[in-house]
């Protein structure tokens, strides 16, 4: 329990600042992630991202349920399927014109994990609403605002650029750690 608290703790401050780093690699508007990890000769420090992020996600969501007694099996699925894909994808080659098809299926887990990722906190919210609808209502509009504001990110640059990501997982993370201080008080 210790050693899991310790790991969420110190992943909290580790991701956004590995995520930062591997991003700063190139251009934070023309590129992505994906790009710099397979491009940038960063394959290895992108793979380690991936899976220390993805777990990380997968521990510290699956905590949170834990504390509120939340025990959904489909929002449980959806949450390792999206932890699941979303290692997967960094796993999986990005080279579109070396690699098409395995470019393509890289791309595909990491444009879904998100999204299947979010319908597992939306459920999750959800459920905490018709427990104590007063303290988790905004954290019902926090959690629509970072997908509006993702969302105004694509339109704006057309494309997943690294500030998107950025943008997505260190607002994720503020989010969660919003939620752990309200079920805690619970």
């Amino acid at each position: 329990m210790k050693i899991k608290k310790n790991f969420i703790k110190f992943a909290m401050i580790l991701v956004p600042i590995y995520t930062i780093s591997l991003a700063l690699n190139a251009s934070i508007f023309e590129y992505n992630l994906s790009i710099v990890g397979n491009y940038f000769n960063m394959r290895i420090s992108f793979i380690l991202w991936g899976a220390i992020t993805g777990i990380f996600l997968m521990i510290f969501i699956n905590d949170l349920f834990k504390k509120a007694n939340f025990h959904d099996k489909k929002a449980i699925i959806l949450l390792y399927s999206a932890c699941f894909l979303f290692i997967s994808a960094t796993l999986i080659p990005y080279l579109p014109d070396i690699m098409p098809k395995t470019s393509s299926l890289h791309e595909f887990f990491a444009f879904i994990s998100p999204f299947i990722l979010l319908s597992s906190i939306y459920l999750f919210v959800s459920q905490l609403i018709k427990t104590n609808s007063k303290q988790f209502k905004k954290s019902m509009f926090n959690l629509k605002l970072i997908v509006i504001s993702s969302f105004i990110l694509l339109l704006l640059f057309g494309f997943v650029t690294s500030v998107l990501e950025i943008f997505v997982l260190i607002s994720t993370i503020f989010f969660l750690k919003d939620l752990e201080k309200k079920i805690n008080k619970i």
